[in-house]
């Protein structure tokens, strides 16, 4: 079973459209780490993992197109260790990532 929690910080930008965005999430396509996401984009994520604690990224996905449409990108993030399997997703709004949500996968 997966599910996805919203983040209050993410709220301005996901309040009300939260099945818009698990339908993004769901639509992403995923890259096996090492990948070759443009340079922006791998350096955001690069620094949502480091900023969050995050362990080592095993895919990664981005998307311009979701449901802001500010002209921001949609980067996320997946991860598995022996005790757990979860997807990041944050908005890279040209000068700063929000975080918006997190998805869980049953282990």
């Amino acid at each position: 079973m997966t599910q996805t929690k919203f983040t209050h910080i993410g709220r301005p930008y996901t309040g009300g459209k939260e099945a818009a965005w698990n339908k993004t999430f769901d639509e992403l396509e995923w890259q096996d780490v090492p990948c070759t996401l443009p340079m922006m984009q791998g350096e955001g994520i690069k620094g949502m993992i480091r900023k969050l604690n995050l362990p080592p990224a095993t895919r990664v996905a981005w998307t311009a197109s979701h449901p802001a449409a500010d002209g921001y990108a949609l980067l996320a993030a997946e991860f598995k260790t022996s005790k757990q399997h979860f997807q990041v997703f944050a908005l890279d709004t040209g000068d700063s990532l929000t975080p918006l949500a997190i998805r869980d996968f049953e282990f």
